[in-house]
């Protein structure tokens, strides 16, 4: 008959140890360790899944408003730019005092 070695013996512990840990869910839906027993609906896993959502919902919220205040800065913004076309067109002074009366975004005050 053929010869047992040390090395085929703890290649066949290794695969029967692979084995178990692959199958380490139990019939009734329970994650096994040799310690204690996790099921899939836990209180803690289930609590967490809800932040999750909560946080998911108040991202889109947050994104959403985002989009409707860059909406209005584009609107504001070229607003701004057809007043100054229109007194471009109807002043050819207002062109220099613009220049005039550039603003420093850093120290941006209301000049007068």
């Amino acid at each position: 008959m053929g010869h047992i070695t040390r090395s085929s013996l703890n290649k066949k512990k290794k695969a029967a140890k692979l084995v178990f840990l692959e199958n380490d869910e139990s019939s009734d839906g329970n994650y096994t360790n040799e310690k204690r027993k996790y099921p899939k609906s836990s209180s803690s896993f289930t609590s967490l899944q809800t932040q999750l959502k909560e946080a998911n919902c108040k991202m889109k919220e947050q994104e959403t408003l985002q989009a409707e205040r860059e909406e209005e800065a584009l609107q504001i913004a070229a607003e701004h730019l057809m007043i100054v076309k229109y007194l471009s067109a109807t002043d050819p002074n207002i062109l220099a005092f613009l220049e005039s009366q550039s603003i420093d975004p850093a120290t941006a005050d209301v000049q007068t």
